[in-house]
């Protein structure tokens, strides 16, 4: 056993020799630690702001989406709308159209017309001046009556 204790001695003797770090390599490995603690601090920082921009790009995205849909659905509803528009405008330009024919066979109507009405006038007042002179003629025939009433009369009181 003495001989065990002999060679344990300077085997415990290297252990302690070899396993001591000078105090430079020291320094110098808290140095390391430091700055990789550091990094490790940076690095949790920025993956924590990754993580908050992937949310904000996912978050962009769906409104992304939301707005690409509304842009379909706004111009679905402009189409028809535009389809609509040509409808009315062709519509309205026939419309516009038959007016103006219309307008001009309804000119030569109006002539037509006007020129039955004047017709009408002249035979009214023609009729109108046929009334007057009958009434004329009544008015001396009454009057005449009148005096042979009173003819008469005078010739039977007499």
């Amino acid at each position: 056993m003495k001989n065990e204790y002999k060679l344990l001695f300077p085997l415990l003797l290297c252990c302690l020799l070899f396993s001591c770090v000078s105090s430079d390599k020291y320094k110098e490995l808290v140095q390391v630690k430091d700055y990789l603690e550091e990094e490790n601090k940076r690095l949790t920082e920025q993956d924590s702001e990754n993580r908050d921009m992937r949310a904000n790009i996912r978050q962009s995205k769906l409104e992304l989406d939301k707005a690409q849909a509304k842009i379909v659905e706004l111009q679905a509803s402009f189409s028809s709308l535009n389809r609509n528009y040509e409808d009315l405008a062709g519509r309205y330009n026939t419309l516009i159209n038959n007016n103006k024919q219309i307008g001009s066979g309804g000119a030569s109507d109006k002539q037509y017309w006007e020129e039955e009405l004047a017709k009408k006038q002249l035979e009214i007042e023609d009729k109108d001046r046929q009334i007057q002179t009958l009434r004329y003629t009544i008015d001396q025939k009454e009057k005449r009556v009148q005096e042979l009433l009173q003819m008469v009369r005078a010739k039977q009181g007499n």
